[in-house]
């Protein structure tokens, strides 16, 4: 493993790293980087800069990022500008991406499976008894994720009581 030698730089790289490989891409991974060590908030000129993308590239990047629930825009006063800014607490960001990925994944699931399911009730083909079948189980299993989810999420709402009680 090669380190940089500068440690900002490092944990930056690291972040970024981690998330390109729960998917996002460079840019986000970059940009939830500079917002999780900075100690403060960020514009999105002093983003652009730390990044190297353009204003545009950054800017469409934070609207997506803002919409996860994970990055909080804010604007000082007086100011026209538009500053963005992320939770710190590792649990705490566990937190927020568990709690948004039970709110609008699984709830929508959970809201729309069952009227795709009952839409077969009037089709009396052997194929669509077998993906009636297939949903059902899917819709079983979405139902014991959403329990997970729920138990994990209300775990880490308890850690972070008893950390605040440690303060």
């Amino acid at each position: 493993m090669v380190y940089l030698s500068n440690p900002r730089e490092e944990f930056v790289n690291l972040v970024a790293q981690v998330n390109k490989m729960k998917g996002l891409g460079d840019l986000p991974s970059k940009i939830l980087g500079e917002l999780y060590i900075e100690s403060g908030k960020l514009s999105l000129n002093e983003i652009s800069e730390r990044t190297g993308y353009s204003l545009s590239a950054v800017s469409g990047a934070m609207k997506n990022l803002c919409n996860t629930g994970v990055v909080f825009r804010t604007k000082k006063p007086g100011s026209r500008k538009l500053y963005f800014h992320m939770e710190k607490g590792l649990i705490d960001n566990f937190l927020l991406s568990f709690k948004n990925i039970n709110k609008n994944v699984i709830n929508l699931m959970e809201e729309q499976v069952p009227d795709i399911i009952e839409s077969y009730e009037n089709i009396d083909t052997k194929e669509a008894e077998k993906e009636k079948k297939i949903l059902e189980n899917y819709y079983e299993e979405l139902l014991i994720l959403k329990d997970v989810f729920e138990d994990f999420i209300n775990k880490l709402e308890t850690l972070e009581i008893d950390k605040n009680d440690r303060k």
